[in-house]
């Protein structure tokens, strides 16, 4: 990642030059995209079983959707609410000291979210099949990137970024 993405997003490069954005800023421009999902099969018995509120700090990190965490019905998916005051809290430890209300208004300094590359619309894979990730770039690479490879050339990306430079846009 470049400490750049955030300017050149702003710029309209994730448009102009998709090919090079979407592979260097993912997250940037849309490509990449913070989501509550379980990590451990034992959530939904947990919530059951109210360890939501009775272990917050490892339980509504650990299994947000099941336990209900409203993040994960927003229309902008998994983030901060406030990502200034959440690097703030964050500095006061605030994730482990207040865990139910930091779970849910800094969800993505506290790691509830995961950050995932999906496709956004069901019919990406028809549109992929028809020739749209070539014939418009601009739109399929960040809907659809998924259908359009760019997944899977982010993941060999980034394989090869451990060795080396890291990579924190993802």
């Amino acid at each position: 990642m470049s400490p750049d993405c955030n300017h050149w997003f702003k710029e309209g490069q994730c448009e102009s030059n998709p090919g090079f954005m979407n592979v260097q800023c993912p997250v940037s421009c849309g490509v990449c995209r913070g989501v509550c999902k379980d990590q451990h099969d034992d959530c939904p018995g947990w919530a059951k079983e109210g360890e939501c509120l009775k272990n917050p700090g490892h339980t509504m990190k650990t299994c947000p959707f099941s336990c209900g965490n409203p993040i994960c019905k927003a229309e902008k998916g998994c983030a901060d609410k406030n990502a200034t005051a959440c690097a703030i809290w964050n500095l006061e430890d605030e994730c482990t000291k207040n865990p139910a209300h930091m779970m849910a208004d800094c969800a993505g300094t506290c790691g509830v979210c995961s950050m995932v590359c999906e496709d956004k619309a069901k019919d990406c894979q028809t549109w992929a099949g028809e020739g749209q990730c070539e014939a418009n770039p601009e739109g399929m690479l960040t809907t659809c990137p998924q259908s359009c490879g760019i997944c899977q050339d982010l993941e060999k990306f980034y394989r090869v970024a451990i060795d080396g430079e890291s990579k924190d846009e993802l």
